[in-house]
């Protein structure tokens, strides 16, 4: 058999496209419209992290690690791992339950892009995807040197 799309697809408009067809719930450009990172250099960052599920009925999951190094701007990457492809794991809402100066500065589908990262600070955050079962994901942390 052919295989389909991942678990979400994304938006389609359907045989009846309404006021909201278009983005994602859980994309929100900047305020320019553009990607937040469309002009930043970023570098793939080793770091240990750990993702919990807190509820799984309401896709909540929490995100722990310790950030390796001092930067402007970061994003961390979102995908569901399956047995032959990696699917873009939509998310649709986060919140920084610690770190002391890191602020999200918007997401993008199943990137979370954050602001003012300081070295050795833990960041814990909620996240709310997409997804209502237990899921194998993939999380890749990427900033830019300040």
């Amino acid at each position: 058999p052919t295989p389909g799309p991942g678990p979400h697809p994304g938006p389609g408009l359907g045989p009846e496209p309404g006021e909201n067809s278009g983005l994602n719930p859980g994309d929100n450009p900047g305020p320019s419209g553009k990607d937040p990172g469309d002009n930043v250099n970023y570098k793939l960052m080793n770091v240990k992290k750990r993702v919990i599920c807190s509820h799984v009925e309401k896709g909540l999951y929490l995100l722990n690690f310790i950030i390796p190094s001092t930067a402007s701007k970061g994003k961390i990457e979102f995908t569901l791992s399956g047995e032959q492809n990696d699917f873009e794991l939509p998310i649709m809402n986060a919140k920084v339950l610690s770190g002391k100066t890191t602020r999200i500065e918007s997401i993008i589908k199943n990137t979370i892009f954050l602001n003012d990262l300081k070295k050795g600070e833990r960041l814990k955050i909620q996240l709310t995807v997409d997804f209502d079962t237990y899921c194998m994901m993939e999380v890749d942390y990427y900033a830019n040197k300040k």
